[in-house]
Protein backbone atom coordinates (compact mmCIF):
# COMPACT_ATOMS: atom_id res chain seq x y z
CA UNK A 1 0.00 0.00 0.00
CA UNK A 2 1.44 3.69 -0.78
CA UNK A 3 1.23 5.39 2.44
CA UNK A 4 4.64 6.90 3.15
CA UNK A 5 5.61 10.30 2.91
CA UNK A 6 9.04 10.93 1.98
CA UNK A 7 10.64 14.40 3.73
CA UNK A 8 14.07 15.92 1.62
CA UNK A 9 14.94 18.62 3.89
CA UNK A 10 17.10 20.87 6.42
CA UNK A 11 17.32 20.20 10.01
CA UNK A 12 18.24 22.01 12.77
CA UNK A 13 18.50 22.83 16.65
CA UNK A 14 17.08 25.96 17.09
CA UNK A 15 18.44 28.19 19.83
CA UNK A 16 14.79 30.06 20.52
CA UNK A 17 14.69 33.38 22.62
CA UNK A 18 10.82 34.56 23.61
CA UNK A 19 10.79 38.42 24.85
CA UNK A 20 8.74 41.62 24.53
CA UNK A 21 9.78 42.99 21.48
CA UNK A 22 12.98 42.17 19.00
CA UNK A 23 15.84 44.34 19.62
CA UNK A 24 16.87 47.08 16.66
CA UNK A 25 20.34 47.34 14.94
CA UNK A 26 22.54 47.78 18.53
CA UNK A 27 19.84 47.38 20.78
CA UNK A 28 19.65 44.85 23.66
CA UNK A 29 16.18 43.22 25.04
CA UNK A 30 17.08 41.77 28.44
CA UNK A 31 13.79 40.22 29.27
CA UNK A 32 13.62 36.88 27.05
CA UNK A 33 13.43 33.31 28.24
CA UNK A 34 15.63 30.69 26.32
CA UNK A 35 14.78 27.25 25.37
CA UNK A 36 16.54 24.65 23.36
CA UNK A 37 14.67 22.27 20.57
CA UNK A 38 15.03 20.47 17.69
CA UNK A 39 14.25 21.70 14.73
CA UNK A 40 14.57 22.48 10.98
CA UNK A 41 11.80 22.36 7.86
CA UNK A 42 12.55 19.39 7.03
CA UNK A 43 12.43 17.50 10.90
CA UNK A 44 9.53 19.45 11.49
CA UNK A 45 7.52 18.33 8.52
CA UNK A 46 8.37 15.26 9.10
CA UNK A 47 7.38 15.30 13.34
CA UNK A 48 4.04 16.70 12.06
CA UNK A 49 3.38 14.04 9.65
CA UNK A 50 4.16 11.12 12.50
CA UNK A 51 1.72 13.05 15.15
CA UNK A 52 -1.16 13.02 12.47
CA UNK A 53 -0.13 9.47 12.10
CA UNK A 54 1.28 8.91 8.97
CA UNK A 55 4.64 7.39 7.84
CA UNK A 56 7.32 10.04 7.15
CA UNK A 57 10.71 8.48 5.47
CA UNK A 58 13.44 11.93 6.43
CA UNK A 59 16.24 12.49 3.97
CA UNK A 60 18.76 14.94 4.80
CA UNK A 61 22.09 15.80 6.43
CA UNK A 62 23.49 16.16 10.07
CA UNK A 63 26.70 16.67 11.49
CA UNK A 64 28.63 14.16 13.81
CA UNK A 65 28.29 16.87 16.98
CA UNK A 66 26.51 16.40 20.02
CA UNK A 67 23.09 17.52 18.66
CA UNK A 68 22.88 15.00 15.36
CA UNK A 69 21.78 11.78 17.44
CA UNK A 70 18.89 14.71 19.49
CA UNK A 71 17.58 15.37 16.37
CA UNK A 72 17.46 11.41 15.16
CA UNK A 73 16.16 10.08 18.25
CA UNK A 74 13.25 12.87 18.23
CA UNK A 75 12.08 12.07 14.71
CA UNK A 76 12.19 8.36 15.40
CA UNK A 77 9.86 9.34 18.43
CA UNK A 78 7.54 10.26 16.02
CA UNK A 79 7.23 6.90 13.98
CA UNK A 80 9.82 8.45 11.11
CA UNK A 81 12.46 6.18 9.10
CA UNK A 82 16.00 7.46 9.75
CA UNK A 83 17.69 5.05 7.96
CA UNK A 84 18.98 7.18 4.92
CA UNK A 85 20.58 10.63 6.98
CA UNK A 86 23.83 11.80 6.17
CA UNK A 87 26.29 12.54 8.40
CA UNK A 88 28.87 14.74 7.36
CA UNK A 89 32.15 15.01 9.26
CA UNK A 90 34.12 18.49 9.87
CA UNK A 91 31.06 20.17 10.02
CA UNK A 92 28.04 21.17 12.43
CA UNK A 93 24.23 20.11 12.47
CA UNK A 94 22.40 22.91 11.05
CA UNK A 95 21.52 25.90 13.98
CA UNK A 96 18.70 28.42 13.68
CA UNK A 97 18.37 31.19 15.96
CA UNK A 98 14.68 32.28 16.59
CA UNK A 99 13.38 35.34 18.29
CA UNK A 100 10.11 35.66 19.10
CA UNK A 101 8.10 38.70 20.38
CA UNK A 102 5.20 38.67 22.83
CA UNK A 103 2.57 39.21 19.62
CA UNK A 104 3.54 35.77 18.33
CA UNK A 105 5.75 36.79 15.62
CA UNK A 106 9.29 35.13 14.92
CA UNK A 107 12.62 36.42 12.94
CA UNK A 108 14.90 33.80 12.11
CA UNK A 109 18.49 33.36 11.34
CA UNK A 110 19.65 30.30 10.29
CA UNK A 111 23.56 28.54 10.02
CA UNK A 112 23.03 25.54 7.88
CA UNK A 113 26.25 23.76 8.71
CA UNK A 114 25.26 19.64 7.27
CA UNK A 115 22.21 21.19 5.66
CA UNK A 116 24.33 22.65 2.82
CA UNK A 117 26.62 19.11 2.09
CA UNK A 118 23.52 17.45 1.29
CA UNK A 119 24.42 16.26 -2.04
CA UNK A 120 23.26 15.01 -5.43
CA UNK A 121 25.59 11.78 -5.42
CA UNK A 122 24.18 11.39 -1.78
CA UNK A 123 20.32 10.83 -3.49
CA UNK A 124 21.76 9.47 -5.89
CA UNK A 125 23.28 7.05 -3.40
CA UNK A 126 20.02 5.75 -2.24
CA UNK A 127 17.51 6.70 -4.94
CA UNK A 128 16.99 3.16 -5.92
CA UNK A 129 15.70 1.89 -2.15
CA UNK A 130 13.54 4.83 -1.10
CA UNK A 131 10.04 5.39 -3.41
CA UNK A 132 8.76 1.62 -1.97
CA UNK A 133 5.43 2.30 -1.13
CA UNK A 134 5.78 6.27 -1.25
CA UNK A 135 2.86 8.14 -2.09
CA UNK A 136 3.61 11.71 -2.07
CA UNK A 137 7.43 13.71 -1.50
CA UNK A 138 8.07 16.75 0.42
CA UNK A 139 10.68 19.44 -0.62
CA UNK A 140 11.09 22.58 1.53
CA UNK A 141 14.78 24.62 0.27
CA UNK A 142 17.06 24.41 3.37
CA UNK A 143 19.40 22.36 1.12
CA UNK A 144 21.32 22.80 -1.62
CA UNK A 145 19.66 24.16 -5.13
CA UNK A 146 21.33 21.44 -7.38
CA UNK A 147 20.30 18.94 -4.49
CA UNK A 148 16.61 20.56 -4.69
CA UNK A 149 16.87 20.85 -8.64
CA UNK A 150 17.48 16.86 -8.55
CA UNK A 151 14.82 16.19 -6.21
CA UNK A 152 12.34 17.29 -8.33
CA UNK A 153 13.17 15.80 -11.46
CA UNK A 154 13.36 12.48 -9.33
CA UNK A 155 10.37 12.79 -8.03
CA UNK A 156 9.12 13.51 -11.56
CA UNK A 157 10.69 10.60 -13.35
CA UNK A 158 9.38 8.05 -10.34
CA UNK A 159 5.99 9.97 -11.28
CA UNK A 160 5.90 10.32 -7.05
CA UNK A 161 4.06 13.51 -6.72
CA UNK A 162 5.67 16.54 -4.81
CA UNK A 163 4.40 19.08 -2.55
CA UNK A 164 7.50 22.29 -2.90
CA UNK A 165 7.25 24.06 0.10
CA UNK A 166 9.10 27.18 -1.42
CA UNK A 167 10.98 28.15 2.01
CA UNK A 168 13.45 29.78 1.86
CA UNK A 169 12.64 31.11 -1.61
CA UNK A 170 15.72 30.52 -4.14
CA UNK A 171 16.16 30.96 -7.84
CA UNK A 172 15.42 27.62 -8.89
CA UNK A 173 15.16 26.55 -12.42
CA UNK A 174 11.83 27.79 -13.95
CA UNK A 175 11.66 25.02 -16.10
CA UNK A 176 11.08 22.84 -13.17
CA UNK A 177 7.93 24.44 -11.84
CA UNK A 178 5.21 22.31 -13.97
CA UNK A 179 6.88 19.30 -12.33
CA UNK A 180 6.40 20.83 -9.12
CA UNK A 181 2.51 18.98 -7.81
CA UNK A 182 1.46 21.26 -5.39
CA UNK A 183 3.41 24.45 -4.43
CA UNK A 184 2.72 25.61 -0.73
CA UNK A 185 3.58 29.55 0.10
CA UNK A 186 3.31 32.08 2.51
CA UNK A 187 2.44 36.08 1.65
CA UNK A 188 6.46 36.82 2.14
CA UNK A 189 7.02 33.93 -0.29
CA UNK A 190 4.29 35.36 -2.39
CA UNK A 191 6.16 38.68 -2.73
CA UNK A 192 9.54 37.24 -3.44
CA UNK A 193 8.30 35.05 -6.21
CA UNK A 194 5.68 37.22 -8.01
CA UNK A 195 6.43 40.70 -6.76
CA UNK A 196 3.62 41.70 -5.50
CA UNK A 197 4.17 42.99 -2.09
CA UNK A 198 3.30 40.94 0.87
CA UNK A 199 1.35 43.80 2.27
CA UNK A 200 -0.78 43.70 -0.89
CA UNK A 201 -0.96 40.11 -1.62
CA UNK A 202 -4.48 39.51 0.79
CA UNK A 203 -5.85 41.67 -1.65
CA UNK A 204 -4.30 40.35 -4.73
CA UNK A 205 -5.03 36.54 -4.47
CA UNK A 206 -6.52 35.92 -7.89
CA UNK A 207 -3.69 38.25 -9.54
CA UNK A 208 -1.13 36.04 -7.48
CA UNK A 209 -2.42 33.20 -8.53
CA UNK A 210 -2.51 34.33 -12.28
CA UNK A 211 1.34 34.88 -11.62
CA UNK A 212 2.34 31.66 -10.38
CA UNK A 213 0.77 29.91 -13.10
CA UNK A 214 2.19 31.95 -15.74
CA UNK A 215 5.43 30.20 -14.17
CA UNK A 216 4.33 26.76 -14.01
CA UNK A 217 3.03 26.41 -11.33
CA UNK A 218 -0.61 24.39 -11.55
CA UNK A 219 -2.04 23.65 -8.16
CA UNK A 220 -1.08 25.31 -5.06
CA UNK A 221 -2.24 26.75 -1.60
CA UNK A 222 -0.85 30.23 0.14
CA UNK A 223 -1.06 30.47 3.50
CA UNK A 224 -2.86 34.22 4.46
CA UNK A 225 -1.64 34.02 8.05
CA UNK A 226 -5.04 33.95 10.38
CA UNK A 227 -7.36 34.90 7.37
CA UNK A 228 -6.90 30.81 6.09
CA UNK A 229 -5.63 29.50 3.33
CA UNK A 230 -6.21 30.37 -0.94
CA UNK A 231 -6.21 27.53 -2.72
CA UNK A 232 -5.99 26.48 -6.44
CA UNK A 233 -5.85 24.70 -9.61
CA UNK A 234 -5.76 24.61 -13.00
CA UNK A 235 -9.74 24.91 -12.90
CA UNK A 236 -10.63 26.80 -9.34
CA UNK A 237 -9.46 28.90 -6.89
CA UNK A 238 -10.99 29.23 -3.45
CA UNK A 239 -10.47 30.84 0.17
CA UNK A 240 -10.40 28.64 3.09
CA UNK A 241 -11.28 30.47 6.60
CA UNK A 242 -8.76 30.16 8.72
CA UNK A 243 -9.65 29.53 13.00
CA UNK A 244 -9.83 32.53 15.35
CA UNK A 245 -6.71 31.45 18.12
CA UNK A 246 -4.82 33.28 20.77
CA UNK A 247 -1.59 33.75 19.10
CA UNK A 248 1.72 32.49 21.17
CA UNK A 249 4.27 31.26 18.60
CA UNK A 250 4.38 31.52 14.61
CA UNK A 251 7.21 29.80 14.09
CA UNK A 252 5.78 25.87 13.73
CA UNK A 253 2.28 27.13 11.80
CA UNK A 254 3.64 26.46 8.26
CA UNK A 255 4.73 23.41 9.20
CA UNK A 256 1.94 22.16 10.99
CA UNK A 257 0.11 23.30 7.75
CA UNK A 258 2.71 21.61 5.37
CA UNK A 259 2.49 18.01 7.18
CA UNK A 260 -1.15 17.59 7.64
CA UNK A 261 -2.03 18.59 4.47
CA UNK A 262 -0.07 16.13 3.21
CA UNK A 263 -1.00 13.47 5.27
CA UNK A 264 -4.61 14.25 4.71
CA UNK A 265 -4.19 14.09 0.90
CA UNK A 266 -2.17 10.68 1.27
CA UNK A 267 -5.19 9.27 3.41
CA UNK A 268 -7.27 10.34 0.27
CA UNK A 269 -9.42 13.30 1.17
CA UNK A 270 -10.60 15.72 -0.93
CA UNK A 271 -7.80 18.79 -1.75
CA UNK A 272 -10.57 21.55 0.52
CA UNK A 273 -10.78 19.33 3.15
CA UNK A 274 -6.95 18.79 3.17
CA UNK A 275 -6.88 22.24 2.78
CA UNK A 276 -9.29 22.99 5.78
CA UNK A 277 -8.03 20.46 7.97
CA UNK A 278 -4.76 21.74 7.36
CA UNK A 279 -5.87 25.22 8.80
CA UNK A 280 -6.78 23.51 12.30
CA UNK A 281 -3.49 22.27 12.73
CA UNK A 282 -1.88 25.66 11.80
CA UNK A 283 -3.75 26.62 14.43
CA UNK A 284 -3.31 24.70 17.27
CA UNK A 285 0.28 25.35 16.69
CA UNK A 286 0.43 29.37 16.77
CA UNK A 287 -1.53 28.88 20.16
CA UNK A 288 1.44 26.71 21.74
CA UNK A 289 5.27 27.53 22.42
CA UNK A 290 7.91 26.19 20.54
CA UNK A 291 8.47 24.17 17.27
CA UNK A 292 7.89 20.51 17.75
CA UNK A 293 5.89 20.96 20.86
CA UNK A 294 3.27 23.01 19.50
CA UNK A 295 2.85 20.60 16.57
CA UNK A 296 -0.48 19.00 16.98
CA UNK A 297 -1.55 15.09 17.08
CA UNK A 298 -4.80 13.51 14.72
CA UNK A 299 -6.87 13.47 17.82
CA UNK A 300 -5.65 17.03 18.89
CA UNK A 301 -6.76 18.25 15.05
CA UNK A 302 -9.71 16.28 15.38
CA UNK A 303 -11.14 17.38 18.20
CA UNK A 304 -10.67 20.94 17.52
CA UNK A 305 -12.59 20.48 14.20
CA UNK A 306 -15.66 19.08 16.27
CA UNK A 307 -15.28 21.94 18.75
CA UNK A 308 -15.14 24.45 15.82
CA UNK A 309 -18.36 23.19 14.59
Amino acid sequence: MQNKIIVFGGANVDFIIKSSRFPKAKGVVGDGVFSQMSGGTGVNHTVAIGKAGGKPIFIGALGTDIYADKLQLKMLEYGANTRHIFYKDDVSTGVAMIMVNEEGENMVSIAPGANAYLSVEDIQSIEDNIFEDVAYAVLQLEIPKKTAEYVIELCAKRQIPLLLNFSPVIDLAPSLFSKVSLVLINQREAELITGIKETDVLANLPKVVTLLKEKGFQKGVINIGKNGSYLFDQNMEKHIEGFKVEVLDTTAAGDAFCGNLVHKLVEGESYEESVRYANAAGAISVSRLGTLASLPTKDEVETFLKEKK
